[in-house]
């Protein structure tokens, strides 16, 4: 499920996708609509011979689309890779506001449930700390 996170003064707009290559269609469909300036990451998890023998997503110059290889565990290289992309862009800085767009296909390993439960608690404990909100977005809309 997408969700867009706004602070109070969003210094800029980060995008992140995360999924697999079963979620490449959604994925593409998130990218068609994201504005030319967009500025972020997709990550896909999959094997290494399957990324390379995929079509190539249409993404904005600013949106680095990579693949993750998987863990040992499923969702847990995408896990990582999603815990490594935030620490570095959102929670390194608690200074800087900024807004991020994320779409969260699907993903039932409980690797990647903690990740977004992790990801939950550092939101709530950020809002708090700096008035942000976090806002559903409508994927259907």
């Amino acid at each position: 499920m997408p969700f867009e996170f706004e602070h109070a003064a969003p210094m800029g707009d980060l995008v992140l996708a995360v999924g697999s290559v079963r979620d490449l269609p959604e994925i593409r469909a998130w990218l068609a609509g994201l504005p030319a300036d967009a500025y972020g990451q997709v990550l896909i998890e999959s094997c290494s011979g399957l990324a390379d023998a995929l079509e190539p997503l249409a993404a904005p110059a600013g949106v680095a689309v990579n693949s993750v290889p998987f863990g040992l565990e499923p969702g847990e290289g995408l896990a990582r890779a999603v815990t490594a992309w935030l620490d570095e862009w959102v929670w390194a800085e608690a200074d800087i506001d900024r807004s991020v767009q994320m779409l969260a296909c699907d993903d039932p390993s409980p690797a990647m449930r903690e990740c977004w439960s992790r990801v939950d608690r550092k939101i709530a404990r950020r809002r708090f700390a700096i008035g942000a909100t976090a806002t559903p977005v409508d994927a259907t809309a």
